[in-house]
């Protein structure tokens, strides 16, 4: 095992990613995999991501290992970790030992204009649990985004509820007045600080 945390990587939600293992003294059963903990909660309970290999031509003796990878909208924004596995034939699996392998951690931040929290739970009968949308802004490009929350529970009767979510982003204008105390001369310099907030609504 080797920790490369210290080397992390920037992505966006909804962009597609190449991602790439180069495996030196190849075998013909070597099998590449990877787990990324999109929603931050130190258990890499997602799906394996299998990556497919293209020989090497360059070199017989290493292989290079590819896969595309979408990031989900709903992927917590922050740093996360990807984990990367090879192993010599049997089951890939992010946990565990292996005979012969090795198994590399890195550091992605995920930059994310929608969070969901928290993304599981368990709701006692009669009891009920408010889910958090947070919508961010920063750093995005104009326009329309959409997503959808998807709910899921056990309920006979309603086991799957679907809320569309829009985000617009607009430029922003800010109007900004000197307080009453505060005296300049003409040709003077003045520091003028606007911090712009945004709107907060609940949905039912």
């Amino acid at each position: 095992y080797t920790d490369f945390t210290n080397q992390s990587s920037y992505i966006k939600t909804g962009t597609d990613y190449e991602l790439l293992v180069t495996v030196g003294s190849y075998y013909l059963q070597d099998q590449v995999g990877a787990w990324i903990d999109w929603d931050q909660n130190g258990i890499f309970d997602e799906e394996l991501i299998e990556l497919e290999i293209v020989q090497d031509s360059t070199n017989p003796d290493t292989a290079l290992f590819m896969a595309t990878i979408r990031v989900p909208l709903g992927a917590s924004s922050g740093l996360t970790r990807l984990r990367i596995r090879l192993t010599y034939t049997g089951e890939l699996m992010p946990c565990g030992t292996t005979i012969w392998g090795e198994v590399e951690d890195y550091t992605l931040d995920i930059d994310s204009w929608l969070d969901i929290y928290p993304t599981a739970d368990t709701i006692m009968a009669g009891n009920d649990q408010k889910a958090g949308i947070y919508f961010n802004s920063l750093g995005i490009d104009t326009g329309f985004y959409y997503a959808s929350a998807i709910f899921t529970s056990n309920d006979p009767e309603t086991n799957t509820v679907e809320i569309p979510l829009t985000l617009e982003v607009v430029e922003t204008m800010v109007a900004i007045r000197a307080r009453g105390d505060i005296i300049a001369c003409q040709g003077e310099e003045v520091e003028l600080k606007a911090i712009p907030y945004g709107n907060y609504d609940s949905l039912s």
